[in-house]
């Protein structure tokens, strides 16, 4: 197979990142750098990433995790913060699981770990879309012209993201909680939105993936997904892209 792809088995991280890696010379096959994504795994090879022996992850596994505010989503931060990491057991480590995308510093709510890289490319790739709703409390009353600004496309990062679907949960003259469904997930998309909007954030938590919700796991709290879990997001990041309707 492709080394990005059985990078991605040997639980390293998703497809696109093993990429990156391979890119940037970190790759060795039988002690020979590997720079071309084309390069085909046999049996035998020896596959290293920085000097270290990868081989394909043995058990699959899925997990969810309510994460709190002020945690880093990666396996290693430089500058020695808090991670993600650090609310799994060590057999989880053990077993090579990394975060599957990532969710901002001050963002709480549903991430999912995998060491399958399969699954993570498909659920954090741009040509797969999977679905995320997050509930998005701002200050104040939402006039309908920011919740139309909300809706509307808006350039991230240089590409125009599609339309958000967006509902009013609660309004109070001290603020408005938002049920905000995406299908994209580009560097602070949804508080982007809101400085688009003239809104303040005052707290943002992803509540589901896929159709696979968080429902009852508390802050901090970590569980193993459910086969039909699995199942329900590998199905959703493989359908094809559809337009999503700024509508409501």
């Amino acid at each position: 197979m492709r080394i990005n792809r059985y990078l991605a088995q040997c639980a390293l991280a998703s497809r696109r990142k093993c990429e990156e890696y391979v890119l940037q010379g970190r790759v060795k096959a039988n002690g020979k750098v590997i720079t071309k994504l084309s390069y085909v795994v046999r049996e035998g090879d020896i596959i290293t990433v920085d000097n270290k022996v990868y081989r394909p992850a043995g058990k699959k596994i899925y997990l969810m995790l309510n994460k709190p505010k002020g945690y880093i989503t990666t396996r290693q931060d430089e500058k020695d913060r808090k991670t993600v990491m650090d609310f799994l057991d060590q057999k989880y480590l053990r077993a090579g699981v990394f975060p599957v995308g990532r969710l901002d510093y001050n963002t709480e709510g549903l991430l999912l770990f995998t060491n399958d890289g399969d699954f993570a490319y498909k659920l954090t790739h741009p040509k797969y879309e999977s679905e995320k709703e997050y509930r998005l409390t701002v200050a104040g009353e939402v006039s309908q012209e920011a919740l139309q600004k909300l809706r509307m496309p808006l350039k991230v990062d240089g590409k125009m993201t599609q339309g958000a679907v967006i509902k009013v949960i609660k309004a109070t003259e001290e603020s408005t909680e938002l049920s905000v469904q995406i299908r994209e997930g580009k560097n602070r998309q949804i508080r982007r939105m809101c400085e688009n909007a003239g809104l303040e954030v005052q707290r943002l938590m992803r509540v589901s993936v896929g159709g696979v919700k968080m429902k009852g796991l508390r802050r901090g709290a970590v569980r193993i997904l459910s086969d039909e879990e699995v199942a329900l997001l590998s199905k959703d990041a493989g359908q094809k892209k559809q337009k999503t309707r700024g509508k409501r």
